[in-house]
């Protein structure tokens, strides 16, 4: 049996491909620590955001002996998207009041004002905490990376939302195909309900749209089999939102290729399942290949994702 080799590595040298991460080693000793320090540092970010909820999308790493550089990008999932409206309020006790009026309106003027304060109070509060919890972030990756490098160094980190902002901008479509993808996306509709639709269809406009996405598929896939039992709904859903936006104006994609081996469905044996959409010249050295891999640790053992999404030229 032939052993696939990786698309990124494959091309080195004959497309303008660059390395994701650059520094200059003096010796032979340095390099092999660099690298080991690069491929630490990347594994914790994604760790990290992981639990945070948030799924890495794209990375670049540059240091030197004085300081280190850092650019992630990263997509938010609906795990902590926060919704003022959605939180629990006190609620008021009802007190019998007397038959006149003028008491009646004013304990009722007073409670307006009560809910009024209160929820200024909670916006206020909701406002605090984030920054809070934002420098705490940023916090505990800079202190984990001076304890792990063992040395003083300048340290930049750039974090950047890729879903922020993020829409479907057909303003370059004309009336009639305007008319078409609204007839296809209605059709899942009657999805809107489960927990993981509104995630998967955001980033998977992402996919189409943004360069270096396949980490960002990968990861998303593997995070998702980690809380579902029964997979065949996702898949379906997968494959179809993917060949709709595939062939939408807005994609920059030629074609996605999944494959995903596990124990689908809670089965005693291992299987492979493919997903491929439009076309995904692997062996055609010119063509522009992102690739990401990743492992689902769940109940029924492990899944391995692998992902390839081919570029239009």
């Amino acid at each position: 049996m032939g052993q696939k080799v990786n698309p990124i590595i494959f091309r080195l040298g004959i497309l303008k491909n660059e390395w994701r991460s650059k520094y200059f080693e003096k010796n032979l000793e340095e390099f092999s620590l660099y690298s080991f320090q690069n491929i630490q540092i990347k594994r914790y970010l994604d760790q990290f955001l992981n639990e945070s909820g948030l799924i890495l999308h794209d990375y670049k790493m540059y240091f030197n002996e004085t300081s280190l550089h850092l650019y992630v990008s990263y997509f938010v999932t609906s795990k902590i998207l926060l919704n003022i409206s959605k939180v629990k309020r006190k609620k008021f006790e009802t007190k019998t009041v007397c038959n006149s009026s003028k008491i009646s309106i004013f304990l009722k003027n007073k409670l307006q004002i009560y809910k009024r304060y209160e929820k200024f109070l909670l916006i206020n509060k909701f406002r605090y905490q984030t920054i809070i919890d934002k420098n705490s972030f940023i916090e505990q990756i800079l202190e984990s990376l001076t304890v792990f490098l063992n040395r003083r160094l300048n340290i930049l980190i750039i974090f950047q939302q890729v879903r922020k902002g993020l829409s479907l901008n057909f303003n370059n479509l004309n009336y009639l195909d305007k008319k078409i993808l609204k007839n296809k996306f209605l059709f899942f509709r009657r999805y809107l309900r489960e927990p993981f639709f509104k995630d998967m269809f955001h980033l998977l406009i992402l996919s189409v749209k943004l360069k270096s996405s396949a980490s960002l598929l990968s990861n998303f896939i593997s995070n998702r089999l980690v809380k579902m039992k029964k997979h065949t709904q996702f898949f379906f859903l997968l494959k179809h939102i993917l060949i709709i936006l595939q062939k939408t104006k807005i994609s920059k994609i030629r074609g996605v290729k999944i494959k995903i081996k596990g124990r689908f469905n809670g089965k005693s044996k291992a299987s492979s399942k493919f997903i491929i959409v439009g076309q995904v010249p692997v062996q055609t050295l010119v063509t522009k290949i992102d690739y990401s891999e990743s492992i689902s640790y769940t109940f029924n053992g492990t899944f391995g994702v692998k992902v390839w999404i081919v570029y239009k030229n």
